[in-house]
């Protein structure tokens, strides 16, 4: 079964169809989420005209929007995110941009080796 360990920023998210499994990290997908959030930031700052310099729209695979296209195919049937216990809270940005990517797959196995530190509700978020 193809799989991809999804580490490499540059990675284009026409190259996740070639797989039935991406393995990644929430740090990875909290990342892309924040290269998303600065672009949109830059381009309102552009927008106004307190930057004079376009902005050059950030590389992102898993957050690209090709999976919201009609017709589009989900990105792989598996997608499995190791450090499950990077989520804890339902309104941080890591949260935000995994129920994000959730709607772009057909099936979210999230994994952690680590125990829950903080209170029972911490699971919720997972």
């Amino acid at each position: 079964m193809p799989a991809l360990h999804l580490v490499d920023p540059n990675t284009s998210p026409f190259d996740l169809g070639r797989y039935r499994i991406v393995v990644t990290s929430y740090n990875y997908v909290v990342a892309e989420h924040k290269r998303i959030a600065k672009f949109v930031e830059d381009m309102e700052s552009y927008r106004q005209g307190k930057n004079s310099v376009v902005p050059k729209r950030p590389t992102v695979c898993l957050l690209s929007g090709v999976w919201k296209l009609p017709g589009a195919k989900p990105i792989g049937r598996y997608l499995v995110l190791d450090e499950a216990d990077a989520i804890k809270d339902r309104h941080s940005r890591a949260y935000a941009a995994i129920k994000e990517l959730r709607e772009s797959c057909v099936c979210c196995l999230p994994i952690t080796g680590s125990p829950l530190d903080g209170t029972w509700a911490d699971v919720f978020a997972q």
